[in-house]
């Protein structure tokens, strides 16, 4: 009895099918609605402690017994003959569509799964299969291991949520389980959320199904984690102000080390961009960490100049940016200059981008041509004697196409000296009067270096 029920439980051993081999005769002297039952489960025991004969014997002994197709299956399934392993297949599923409720209930389970270790279905498949034998076998451990199955073949489909739902199902139908399962649901939910969504109806559900499952939400970095890539989705449906609230919860969460601090640098981006710099500032200052990634180190030191400048703080922010030397910083503190319209400081800036950029070639690149237009229009309002000349002689008709050359031989154009030069003039002011609107659109539409 012991093996018998250690087959019930569905944790057989070498040790159980000898206990079951050695006690045919008494499986023989049971009355026959116990032996009925018990059969196919000592039939499979044997079989899986390695006691292939003594299934064959005992099926051969009560080979008439109700339950003996479903014991007779599993053997031939075993068989290398792939003939005899069709047989069995074909047997399973005549048990499968018997009217014996327990029978039934294993035949899907048996079939379900050896179609799948085939490959002849997918674990989105399975799933289905045992799902809709759920209601087969009711309220013992079959069924609440087949519902543990099914959460395994979703959550291995992705079906996240299909997967969260029947596990919650479970742990209401077994409340004495819930140590168990609440492990497991933690493990799914995390596997969902590590998933990268598919366009903005995937951000949707991604979204949709972590508010389904707040009380999911794990603690410490991993919450904080989780906050940071709920805030990317919504920042993916343009929905910066919910997308700060959950990138504030991440600083919050976050213990001191880079995914705090990478948290903070996205707060501080979504509140600079609304004007909001007091409260960038203060995003960075509470999430400031030593030893970062140098690319996260100079994207919050870039933030913070942003920042600082539109404060009136234009010293430090000048400072940083001078501290970091490379090309993006080199572009923002040359927009500052732009900005204070301080024309000779912005020029040098851009001459030294304008120098790391200019490959001698016939045609500069786009990214180029657009600093050297920005350049052109620093240098034509710095009233520096020869600059923009000096520009005109060494790029013009080399900028990317004739729209960006006819810009810069405006700005670098020489001044009107003699009634001549009246007619250029008039064309001059008609490019003038476009000559911001075209620098500025074509610095938008550059990539950030």
């Amino acid at each position: 009895w012991r093996a018998l029920g250690s087959v019930a439980a569905q944790k057989s051993t070498q040790g159980a099918a000898q206990a079951i081999a050695g006690n045919v005769d008494l499986i023989a002297a049971y009355p026959e609605e116990l032996r009925r039952k018990i059969l196919p489960g000592a039939v499979e025991a044997l079989i899986a402690g390695g006691e292939a004969d003594a299934a064959r014997r005992l099926l051969d002994r009560f080979s008439d017994q109700p339950g003996a197709d479903l014991a007779r299956a599993q053997l031939l399934l075993r068989e290398p003959d792939l003939t005899r392993v069709s047989e069995g297949f074909t047997l399973l599923q005549k048990v499968a569509e018997l009217g014996d409720r327990m029978f039934r209930s294993r035949a899907v389970d048996l079939l379900t799964e050896r179609r799948l270790a085939m490959g002849a279905i997918k674990p989105d498949a399975a799933a289905a299969a045992l799902t809709s034998a759920l209601y087969t076998w009711r309220g013992d451990a079959t069924e609440y291991d087949r519902r543990l199955r099914i959460t395994d073949l979703l959550d291995a489909s992705g079906q996240g949520r299909a997967a969260l739902a029947m596990l919650r199902e479970t742990r209401e139908l077994w409340p004495e389980r819930r140590p168990a399962i609440e492990p497991r649901l933690a493990a799914v939910f995390a596997h969902a959320m590590a998933v990268e969504p598919e366009g903005a109806r995937g951000s949707v559900d991604w979204l949709a199904l972590v508010e389904e499952n707040a009380d999911l939400w794990p603690q410490g970095e991993a919450g904080a984690a989780l906050g940071t890539r709920m805030a990317e989705q919504l920042l993916r449906l343009d929905l910066p102000k919910p997308a700060a609230a959950s990138l504030q919860r991440a600083v919050s969460a976050a213990p001191p080390g880079p995914l705090r601090a990478l948290a903070g640098a996205r707060l501080a981006a979504i509140k600079g961009r609304a004007g909001e710099h007091a409260a960038a500032l203060d995003a960075l200052n509470l999430s400031a960490a030593p030893g970062l990634d140098p690319a996260l180190a100079e994207e919050r030191d870039i933030l913070f100049a942003r920042s600082a400048a539109a404060l009136g703080d234009l010293g430090s922010a000048r400072a940083t940016l001078a501290r970091l030397g490379s090309d993006r910083a080199l572009d923002d503190e040359a927009a500052l200059l732009e900005g204070v319209k301080d024309w000779a400081g912005a020029a040098d800036l851009l001459a030294k981008l304008v120098a790391r950029r200019d490959d001698g070639a016939a045609t500069l690149s786009r990214e180029a041509s657009v600093l050297v237009l920005r350049l052109a229009g620093a240098a034509s309002r710095s009233s520096e004697p020869g600059r923009a000349e000096a520009l005109r002689a060494r790029f013009l008709a080399r900028l990317a196409d004739e729209k960006m050359n006819g810009t810069f031989d405006f700005l670098t154009a020489s001044p009107v000296g003699a009634v001549s030069d009246l007619g250029r003039a008039a064309v001059e002011s008609r490019l003038a009067k476009a000559a911001p609107a075209t620098i500025t659109g074509l610095r938008g539409s550059a990539p950030r270096m």
